[in-house]
């Protein structure tokens, strides 16, 4: 991963979720070069490192790295009942 992020905004992050999670689609309709598209624009908006020879992501990489768990609200908190 690069030493120095750039900061992303959260539509943008939306969206590229949005295109890869609609271009898996079902068995009869998914669209493996817009699913393989989709997953490039992810791996490059979230720098999500990859093995050396390019055969899959490292998650376990990503994982290790020591990095606060994001609020579900945003960081407002959790809301009283």
């Amino acid at each position: 991963m690069s030493a120095k992020r750039k900061k992303i905004d959260l539509p943008t992050v939306r969206m590229a979720l949005a295109r890869y999670v609609r271009s898996e689609g079902c068995s009869c309709c998914s669209n493996r070069e817009d699913h393989e598209a989709a997953m490039a624009d992810l791996v490059v908006l979230l720098d999500l490192p990859t093995y050396p020879d390019w055969s899959g992501f490292n998650y376990s990489e990503l994982l290790e790295q020591e990095q606060p768990r994001p609020s579900r609200r945003g960081g407002k908190g959790r809301r009283k009942k």
